[in-house]
């Protein structure tokens, strides 16, 4: 409940250490030691599993959305950049989620990198989870910086961004979702 309050509310971890007369040095070095062993990724991966099988879903998607954000930062946070479409000095988070907005993969790059280079960490960590489905995203998505970058790939040369003529067909023509492509995804 300790760890809880620290992450949740903000609270400092000498000051926890006070109020729960538990050092604050074993706090942190529990914390730390089960983020080290991957406890609480597994922790989250168990929960979305959970919660997409009491929906009625499988345990595992088969599409997720990919997309970003432009954030401002602190100078001493990360390494910054400037997003010229979008005026913004700072991060850019680049995420996968499932269709009830669980976070499947996450990877922050400065905001000077195009969405095309900041998405393939993200299909990395989607690979390695072993994900084979479609990836929905807008049209930054597609094009050939992500399809060389799909055909450098040693493992498997086959280009990933092929956008899907019938599912263009369907929704990116529609006003309900303007600009949105499919991106057939078969490991990366």
């Amino acid at each position: 409940m300790a760890i809880w309050c620290v992450c949740f509310c903000g609270m400092q971890w000498r000051a926890i250490g006070q109020l729960c007369d538990i050092p604050f040095g074993t706090l942190y070095s529990l914390f730390a030691r089960w983020t080290r062993l991957g406890l609480w990724r597994r922790l989250l991966n168990r929960l979305i599993q959970a919660w997409r099988l009491a929906c009625g879903d499988t345990a595992d998607p088969s599409a997720v959305i990919l997309d970003s954000r432009s954030c401002q930062s602190a100078p001493t946070c990360f390494t910054c950049g400037f997003d010229g479409g979008k005026k913004i000095k700072g991060i850019k988070v680049h995420l996968a989620v499932d269709k009830y907005g669980f976070p499947l993969a996450i990877h922050v790059s400065p905001a000077s990198i195009h969405d095309t280079k900041g998405i393939v960490p993200v299909l990395h960590q989607l690979a390695g989870r072993g994900f084979k489905g479609t990836a929905l995203g807008d049209l930054s998505y597609r094009g050939q910086r992500l399809s060389k970058r799909r055909s450098a790939s040693p493992s498997n040369p086959a280009p990933v961004v092929t956008a899907e003529p019938s599912f263009r067909k369907e929704f990116a023509s529609s006003a309900r979702w303007p600009g949105l492509a499919a991106i057939p995804f078969s490991g990366f």
